[in-house]
Order: C-alpha cells, then sequence, then structure tokens
C-alpha cells in the first residue's frame, strides 16, 4: 500500500513539474516607448496584441494574433490593419518575431526579424527595439 502511495505521489509531482515548465510567461500589459519623435506601444492581452506607432505623419496600428516561448520570444501574425497613416508595408497575415525580457518593470525587446524570419530592416529595429516602460493604468474615480 505505502508503494502505491509513493508511486502516485512521485507521478503528481512529476505531472506539476512538467506542467510549471510548460508555463511561458507572457509581457502582458501595455508597454510604451519613445523612438526620437515616433511613440511604439504594444497592448498585449492573454491571446491579443495590438501594436501602435504614432509619429507625426500619422498612425500605423496592427492586431495580431501571437505566442509566447520559453526562450523569450514572441512570435506574431497580424490579424487586421487597423489604420496605416504612414504607408507602411504591412498587411494581413504579415508575420514578425523578437526576444523579449521583462526586469524591473521594463520589457526590453531585441532581435526584430520580419516576415520571411530574418532580421527586419535597420529602420524598423531601431523603432522597435529598445525599452519599454509599462503604462500604468487608470484608477476611475
Amino acid at each position: 500500500m505505502i508503494r502505491i502511495t509513493i508511486a502516485a505521489l512521485v507521478l503528481v509531482v512529476a505531472t506539476v513539474s512538467a506542467l510549471a515548465e510548460d508555463k511561458v510567461a507572457k509581457p502582458i500589459g501595455t508597454w510604451v516607448r519613445e523612438a526620437g519623435e515616433a511613440k511604439v506601444t504594444f497592448a498585449i492581452e492573454k491571446d491579443k496584441l495590438t501594436g501602435t506607432v504614432h509619429t507625426q505623419n500619422g498612425d500605423l496600428v496592427v492586431e495580431a494574433s501571437y505566442e509566447a516561448t520559453k526562450d523569450g520570444e514572441l512570435k506574431a501574425k497580424v490579424t487586421k490593419v487597423v489604420k496605416n497613416d504612414v504607408g507602411g508595408q504591412i498587411e494581413e497575415g504579415h508575420k514578425f518575431s523578437f526576444k523579449f525580457k521583462i526586469a524591473d518593470g521594463t520589457l526590453t525587446i531585441s532581435e526584430l526579424k520580419g516576415n520571411d524570419e530574418n532580421a527586419a530592416e535597420e529602420g524598423a529595429k531601431n523603432l522597435v527595439e529598445g525599452e519599454y516602460k509599462k503604462e500604468k493604468k487608470e484608477e476611475k474615480k
């Protein structure tokens, strides 16, 4: 009887450990970065990402589905181009990815890749890669 109990306990511990390892920390929240005269925002929800680039010439706003991997990579696919005042070459189905790390309330994005899994163009990298601060939620009064 003790052997069965021990075996069952070992099985439960192993299962819980495996589930804990599979859980991936997503960068949930609204993250903002000033990049020169542009403002870049990623609003990341449980299962949707909204990316916004605000410039003097207008806005680019896209919605995307995404997944976060255990090694800190976010892979996304544009599901809707909400607004494209800047003439960006992006359309539904466009894929992109980047590495991310969260520490001390800062989201750091690096290694931006475009639709072809190659490094993004230098202009896009300069705009997107860098440190983002988490936007605090406004309290309702």
